[in-house]
């Protein structure tokens, strides 16, 4: 829906809440050469040009954000600050409050494949977020590409952590391989 937001806008009754969550760059591109063998640059490349577009897409619309990280950390602690952003958006509360019991039957950290284990060398700071190397078995343009990719996910996924990436004057990192 990321993608074709905009185009979806003329038919809805009144202007719709955009929850906008996102993972680490590096479990995606991790899942989908898993799951779809796609190579990681690939992978990160499509991460990087769907959150990116479900950024501008709903840029005009009320915005509630979270990371995967923050909802597997404390369930039902995020999941309340996300009903009372949406609240703060016009929508309705929840008809019945949210249990911890509930959340946890659909909320398992054991189902989190492919977590982030980038833990080598750090590449890059953005503000108190690192950027660590990762292992790869690719070598020569793949890997340059895949590095490239990867400090291009990483400078967003961290303005996503502190709140940049999603402010209307924000600026995209651009690298070589693929630029907005």
């Amino acid at each position: 829906m990321c993608i074709t937001l905009r185009t979806w806008l003329d038919l809805f009754n009144r202007e719709p809440v955009a929850l906008f969550t996102y993972r680490h760059p590096l479990e995606v591109a991790n899942s989908l050469q898993k799951r779809e063998n796609f190579k990681i640059s690939h992978g990160l490349r499509l991460w990087i040009v769907y959150n990116v577009r479900a950024v501008q897409n709903s840029a005009n619309l009320c915005r509630v954000s979270s990371s995967a990280n923050a909802l597997f950390a404390s369930p039902l602690a995020e999941l309340d600050r996300l009903a009372d952003g949406l609240l703060d958006c016009g929508l309705p509360p929840p008809i019945n409050e949210i249990k911890e019991t509930l959340i946890n039957s659909f909320i398992d950290p054991n189902l989190r494949h492919n977590k982030n284990v980038s833990d080598g060398k750090i590449m890059a700071r953005h503000g108190d977020c690192e950027v660590r190397d990762f292992k790869t078995d690719d070598t020569g343009m793949e890997q340059e590409m895949q590095k490239e990719l990867y400090l291009q996910a990483m400078h967003i996924y961290c303005d996503f952590e502190n709140g940049k990436a999603l402010k209307s004057n924000y600026e995209w990192p651009k690298s070589k391989y693929l630029s907005f």
